[in-house]
């Protein structure tokens, strides 16, 4: 009797993995699609403006969020973000949507962190989040908080935008790599033996 209530544990807790993994993964689309909703939708034009701007900027659009403050370098795109969000009804909801559901994404992944260590195909799944939370923290880390200076992945819980940040910081690093310095270790000659 004892295995069969074991087994059944087993059954129930696999099925609330499942729950879990796919409900995680349906809002991280859900995030992404949002963002991408405002980015190329209602806040179109002015996230076309941040844009340009970071194209202009050496430090790039993390330069630029940075300085969309109050006497910052680029004021005046804070101030033209806060207008649209205030003056445009549908750039406000499409902004608060994003908002919601990345807000939604990162507490369905926290929560998936468990599940995802227990599981045999625990590499597989680690792999395939952290692509998403790559592609999300990426989307998300171009786009402006409503607070000064920051940018959304800045709005979530702390552990939510350590995970992103995380995933952005490893997607950043290995297109960043040098491809000379790639070929030059793969060059090196293999040591001979000598007889």
């Amino acid at each position: 009797m004892a295995g069969r209530l074991a087994a059944f544990e087993s059954q129930i807790r696999e099925r609330r993995d499942e729950r879990a993994l796919g409900r995680a993964e349906r809002s991280g689309r859900a995030a992404l699609d949002a963002l991408e909703a405002f980015h190329t939708g209602e806040g179109a034009i002015v996230m076309n403006r941040i844009r340009a701007a970071a194209r202009a900027e050496p430090g790039g659009l993390a330069a630029v969020l940075s300085e969309m403050r109050q006497d910052g370098r680029f004021a005046d795109l804070r101030q033209q973000f806060n207008s649209a969000l205030e003056t445009e009804r549908g750039a406000a909801s499409a902004y608060d949507r994003a908002a919601g559901a990345l807000a939604r994404y990162g507490q369905d992944r926290i929560g998936i962190e468990q599940v995802i260590a227990r599981r045999p195909d625990a590499a597989n799944l680690s792999a395939k989040f952290e692509q998403l939370d790559a592609q999300i923290g990426e989307a998300a880390a171009g786009m402006p908080s409503r607070r000064d200076g920051k940018n959304m992945i800045d709005d979530l819980a702390q552990k939510a935008s350590e995970l992103l940040h995380r995933a952005v910081g490893a997607v950043r690093s290995a297109f960043n790599r040098s491809p000379s310095a790639d070929v030059a270790s793969r060059a090196a000659p293999a040591p001979s033996m000598s007889i």
